[in-house]
């Protein structure tokens, strides 16, 4: 999914979700790739914690930062490297939606 596309998800997703107020995708170097609020950012760490999780192919949730991060849906058939590609994943954090791109592109 092109960037474009995906910050077309994340406008579409936000009206049909009104209590999601932030719908961001960056990429692990912290470049924008789309998204409803482009000053979120994700720490490297955090993004490392997830490339975990994902990897074991479970819906689950982590604490960061003394925070909660609930992951919704994943796409475990996607081969990626940690801090060479995105991670795919939706993540919940409290009323924010953060989505990565598909890294099969």
């Amino acid at each position: 999914m092109s960037a474009d596309s995906w910050d077309n998800h994340c406008v579409t997703y936000v009206a049909n979700n009104k209590c999601l107020k932030n719908l961001c995708m960056t990429a692990i170097d912290g470049s924008h790739l789309g998204t409803s609020n482009p000053d979120f950012r994700i720490p490297p760490e955090l993004i490392l914690q997830l490339k975990s999780i994902l990897d074991g192919g479970l819906d689950t949730s982590i604490f960061f930062m003394g925070e909660k991060y609930i992951v919704l849906q994943h796409d475990s058939s996607c081969l990626c490297q940690p801090m060479w590609q995105e991670i795919p994943y939706i993540l919940c954090y409290r009323e924010n939606l953060l989505g990565w791109t598909d890294c099969r592109r």
